[in-house]
């Protein structure tokens, strides 16, 4: 079988790590974001540094392979942006019809 196919996987699985990383670290922000004096200034670092990690893990990806690899792993991002965002819908959905009974 083919090795490309097993690094693009490994890409993508990367990229799915990163999305996952990249939506803690928001969900962790938002969260602290009431215990904040300047919420502003919070939230603007906060996606700086989650921004600057994404683009350096795709850096990273890009020298270890090629533009395929990074797709790869930009799909695997969005992937992982999909699957919580049905999590959360599904969650929302479920806390809605617990408290209309």
């Amino acid at each position: 079988m083919n090795p490309l196919i097993f690094e693009l996987m490994a890409s993508a699985v990367a990229g799915v790590g990163l999305g996952l990383l990249f939506l803690w670290a928001l969900w962790r922000s938002l969260r602290r974001l009431p215990e904040r004096d300047r919420p502003g200034l919070w939230m603007a670092g906060a996606m700086t540094l989650r921004i600057l990690a994404v683009v350096a893990v795709l850096f990273a990806i890009l020298l270890w392979g090629d533009w395929r690899h990074v797709t790869a792993a930009l799909v695997g991002f969005t992937l992982a942006r999909w699957l919580v965002a049905r999590r959360v819908v599904a969650r929302r959905a479920d806390a809605t019809a617990g408290t209309a009974k």
